[in-house]
């Protein structure tokens, strides 16, 4: 049965938003999905800070990761991170939520590449990144969504 990119899309968001995954559990969601980019955002709670009161890096990076990889899926196939370089631009203090915009740089048969900037609540770079990945089989084949990965993409 094909199914549309749409619902495609809503399949990834539900498996990568699964409330007891690492990701849920520390405060990241992924919020949209496209043909070639995704968006999310970083609660940032206490837990979320360093000893010295910022955003950990660690946390800017699984949220550029997370949504990154999603991004590489939207594709129709599933992915392993191979690379990342993050440059981290400015601190995150006072800022409620961190958001994430990947978007398309390269997507090939098995290798693709990824984008992403990270901004504050005011709409301040605090950083940016390239992640790469390598393309493995059909995401359906690990969905529970009837259909296959190639079909949905072809439905764009």
């Amino acid at each position: 049965m094909n199914i549309n990119f749409q619902e495609y899309a809503d399949a990834l968001l539900e498996r990568i938003n699964q409330p007891e995954l690492f990701t849920a559990r520390n405060g990241i969601l992924v919020t949209d999905v496209q043909e070639d980019s995704a968006a999310g955002e970083l609660t940032v709670t206490p837990g979320s800070r360093n000893p010295r009161g910022i955003v950990h890096g660690g946390c800017l990076s699984t949220l550029m990761d997370t949504v990154a990889g999603i991004a590489a899926c939207a594709g129709g196939r599933s992915c392993v991170t191979l690379n990342s370089t993050m440059n981290y631009i400015r601190a995150v203090s006072d800022s409620k939520k961190v958001y994430c915009k990947a978007s398309s740089v390269k997507t090939g048969r098995t290798i693709t590449v990824m984008q992403c900037d990270l901004t504050d609540d005011s709409g301040a770079l605090v950083a940016s990144g390239t992640y790469t990945y390598y393309m493995m089989e059909p995401m359906m084949d690990s969905m529970k969504v009837t259909g296959t990965a190639q079909e949905s993409a072809a439905a764009k």
